[in-house]
C-alpha cells in the first residue's frame, strides 16, 4: 500500500505549480490525474478498441471518447446515482 501511495505522490509532483514560469494562458483543456481501478481502465481500453473497430473508417480520440462517456453520465446523473447507491448498498451488506 505504501508504493501505492508513493507512486500516486511521484506522479503528482508533475501537475504542482513551478516557481519562476511564468503563467501559460487559459486552455479548453487541463490535465488533470484521476487514478482508476485497474479493471476499469482495462475495460475502457478494450471498449473503445471496440468502438474504434464500429465506426471504422471514422475516427475519434480516446480524449474524446472518454469525454463523451463522462459527459453522458453527468447527463444522466440521476440514474448514475441510483447505480451507486445500489453498489453502496450491496457494499455494506458484505
Amino acid at each position: 500500500m505504501d508504493d501505492r501511495k508513493t507512486r500516486i505522490t511521484k506522479l503528482s509532483e508533475r501537475f504542482k505549480p513551478h516557481t519562476g514560469r511564468p503563467k501559460r494562458s487559459s486552455k479548453q483543456r487541463e490535465r488533470r490525474s484521476y487514478y482508476l481501478d485497474t479493471e476499469i481502465t482495462e475495460r475502457l481500453d478494450r471498449d473503445y478498441k471496440e468502438f474504434s473497430h464500429q465506426i471504422y473508417p471514422q475516427t475519434v480520440s480516446k480524449s474524446v471518447f472518454i469525454e463523451t462517456i463522462i459527459t453522458y453520465g453527468l447527463d444522466n446523473l440521476s440514474a448514475i446515482g441510483e447505480i451507486i447507491k445500489a453498489k453502496s448498498e450491496m457494499g455494506s451488506a458484505d
